[in-house]
């Protein structure tokens, strides 16, 4: 059976790395729409067809991200939840927490 530490600690790891999952899906996302982008920027054809195109492909690019960019909200509540109930008792052969903050990606400009 977990501790509270321990319980607590692997639910922290397991939503790091969902987050960090779906960071990384993110960053695909991106990287091949600025491909697409790159490539209809050196096409000869016409700028107005070019500027359609581009268009599309921001439309595009925003709708997959959208779901990430949720998905990641959410992840982000869930460990921010996490962080602020801490375990009271940790065991003896762990180091003090002392004073446990989110990840700076998941940290407002306030803390």
């Amino acid at each position: 059976m977990l501790t509270p530490y321990a319980s607590w600690t692997s639910s922290a790891d397991c939503l790091t790395a969902e987050i960090q999952h779906a960071l990384a899906k993110l960053a695909d996302v991106e990287t091949e729409i600025e491909i697409e982008c790159e490539r209809l920027e050196r096409w000869p054809g016409p700028a107005d067809e070019k500027e359609h195109l581009l268009a599309q492909l921001e439309t595009e690019r925003q709708r997959r991200r959208a779901p990430l960019a949720q998905r990641l909200t959410e992840l982000q509540q869930r460990l921010m939840a996490r962080i602020r109930v801490r375990p009271l008792h940790q065991p003896d052969d762990q180091p003090p927490m002392g004073e446990l903050l989110a990840p700076t990606y998941l940290r407002s400009a306030a803390e």
